[in-house]
């Protein structure tokens, strides 16, 4: 039986497919219904505190794994889990940054610096409704921890860079992006810490979400074929995602199964039995 549930934010539950970001009543619904039944409802997200005022407010979540692992909160602000960097790591990170010209934010449990000048910093500033704050002095991390910090960059160069600091991961959040985490984070250690707190088992939780990690763990069950696509004169038609499972009998019997997990066709080709090929 199912206990929690860890939901991202962007593309999960909130629908960005149009001019505005929306939560619609069906997803409030759904959450609701899940709590209903006694399984609390978790948001995973690659956002800080910070950000999540709007979150907070829309619906009666039970906790918040934020910074893609690194702090994880009850509702009443309960922290249940905080890794953050050494002073030594983030004074050598933030001076292998500087040397190698990579731009990006220094992260906090509720503020951020920019690492340097740079258009893509400012413009993520300005996005956020905030004055562009003083570039990062790293002897503030003696009173204000540091999280992890978010580079405009991507993975394999800022991995490059930064691969003298032996206490750091450097993880990808997105396309040109990446994270820069404390050795052993990440939403894994997240999602533990909230199992381990509640006395949980690993196979009494699910996660839904859109991230990298997410995606691979998703090939990985609809291996070794992975989704099944049709083709017609070259191009996409249709596509089934049939991951396999096991159905365990009242008799203890298991036997192999497959879970219609997705199945789409594009719009201009419905209604012509490309689905029903693939099933």
């Amino acid at each position: 039986m199912i206990k929690a549930a860890f939901f991202d934010i962007d593309g999960t539950i909130m629908d960005h497919t149009g001019d505005k970001s929306i939560f619609h009543d069906s997803t409030a619904a759904a959450l609701a219904a899940l709590q209903r039944k006694g399984i609390k409802v978790f948001i995973s997200t690659g956002r800080g505190p910070a950000l999540l005022d709007e979150i907070w407010d829309m619906f009666p979540f039970d906790g918040f794994v934020t910074f893609n692992g690194q702090l994880v909160l009850e509702r009443d602000g309960t922290v249940l889990h905080r890794l953050v960097h050494s002073t030594e790591d983030v004074r050598a990170i933030v001076e292998l940054c500087r040397k190698e010209g990579l731009p990006g934010m220094v992260m906090g449990e509720r503020e951020s610096w920019p690492l340097m000048d740079a258009p893509q910093v400012r413009g993520l500033y300005k996005w956020l409704g905030q004055e562009f704050p003083p570039l990062y002095d790293p002897e503030q991390a003696k009173e204000k921890p540091v999280i992890q910090l978010t580079l405009y960059e991507s993975q394999e160069t800022a991995g490059r860079a930064l691969s003298p600091v032996k206490g750091a991961e450097v993880v990808s959040c997105g396309p040109g992006m990446v994270d820069v985490i404390p050795k052993g984070g990440g939403k894994e250690a997240g999602l533990n810490a909230v199992i381990s707190h509640y006395g949980f088992k690993r196979k009494e939780t699910a996660a839904f979400g859109d991230g990298p990690e997410f995606q691979r763990e998703f090939y990985r069950l609809c291996a070794p074929e992975g989704p099944l696509v049709l083709l017609e004169d070259g191009g996409l038609r249709s596509m089934l995602a049939l991951p396999e499972l096991a159905l365990v009998l009242e008799d203890g019997r298991r036997l192999r199964a497959g879970l219609v997990y997705a199945l789409a066709t594009c719009p201009e080709a419905r209604g012509q039995g490309f689905a029903a090929m693939l099933m």
